[in-house]
């Protein structure tokens, strides 16, 4: 799978679902407590990987690069380490 097709299907599901309780009333927070350990793998894919990806064409240039951007390649490696850090998990 291509890292555009992947945040196509992947939508920005730690964002788009607030799972970090900005929107949450107490239920919802104890629900988020809950599943806490399920949430931080979708928070380390927001935070590490989607918040710092770019476009190929961006992650060539040296601003970027210095900023800590990467491209697509790079994405998709992160996210296999990831993948691979789960249990049982394979990239």
């Amino acid at each position: 799978m291509s890292f555009a097709d992947f945040c196509a299907e992947y939508d920005n599901f730690y964002w788009s679902f607030a799972l970090d309780g900005h929107e949450s009333d107490q239920a919802g927070q104890i629900l988020l407590a809950k599943y806490a350990a399920r949430v931080a793998l979708h928070q380390t894919v927001a935070a590490t990987i989607l918040a710092k990806a770019c476009s190929d064409a961006d992650a060539a240039k040296e601003s970027y690069r210095a900023a800590g951007r990467f491209g697509s390649t790079e994405a998709v490696s992160r996210l296999k380490l990831v993948v691979a850090g789960l249990p049982g998990g394979e990239a």
